[in-house]
């Protein structure tokens, strides 16, 4: 309604681009029919964006959960690049939810050769000990880095 008031004009019935997922999670084969076809149809929709689509921009507000249930094998392989040859005894604050959204962004980035990972998120990993594969795997990948640190200003 707000877009037609600003004289958006749809020429189809066409649907905001949002899908239910759990974005920690690699694509799905076909799911078939899970509890209703609305359901199933939105996890293909998802699947196909997730494996079909280049993603140009991921934008968000990550969760921050060092006990994370978010553990699907794909996150946890790409969150290998992060923890590689650190000889720390407690890498665990590295399985942050925020972490593995970063690594997750990072990652469609990587897979399209261009875009922007813009997050509003926890501030550890800027100077955090362990999280230095994680700076270096990132300044590896991307061109240019901006960094606005809200948490040194007493906010």
């Amino acid at each position: 309604m707000l877009l037609r008031a600003t004289g958006y004009k749809s020429t189809k019935q066409q649907r905001f681009r949002i899908y239910l997922t759990n974005s920690l999670e690699e694509h799905h084969p076909d799911t078939g029919t899970l509890f209703a076809s609305w359901l199933s149809s939105e996890a293909n929709e998802a699947n196909h964006i997730k494996r079909d689509t280049p993603v140009m921009v991921v934008l968000g507000n990550p969760p921050y959960s060092v006990s994370s249930s978010n553990k699907s094998e794909w996150i946890e392989k790409l969150m290998v690049d992060y923890k590689k040859n650190l000889n720390e005894k407690n890498i665990n604050p590295l399985s942050d939810d925020y972490i593995k959204f970063i690594r997750y962004g990072q990652y469609f980035i990587e897979k399209n050769g261009e875009g922007i990972l813009a997050y509003i998120s926890n501030n550890s990993f800027i100077d955090g000990i362990i999280h230095r594969q994680m700076r270096k795997n990132l300044l590896e990948t991307f061109d240019k880095i901006y960094i606005l640190n809200l948490q040194c200003c007493g906010f």
